[in-house]
């Protein structure tokens, strides 16, 4: 399975631009819910983490946002 999967990765990334855009329209389309959530919560993930490494932007420790979190509620 892992050899077709690759072939089928290696196609699709040889699709012009437009061809892989309407590629990733359907897959898109084919998810449920629970997997569009996942995909979209995966691929903010991946973003920060560019931006992070990039230097764009710094960590934070979660116990630290976690007591910001806790201070905005009680307003």
């Amino acid at each position: 399975m892992d050899r077709d999967f690759n072939s089928i990765v290696d196609d699709a990334l040889s699709l012009d631009a437009g061809h892989r855009g309407e590629l990733v329209d359907k897959l898109i389309v084919s998810l449920s819910r629970e997997e569009k959530l996942f995909a979209a919560h995966l691929t903010e993930a991946k973003c920060r983490l560019d931006a992070y490494d990039r230097g764009e932007i710094t960590a934070r420790d979660a116990k630290d946002v976690m007591a910001d979190i806790r201070k905005l509620r009680q307003r």
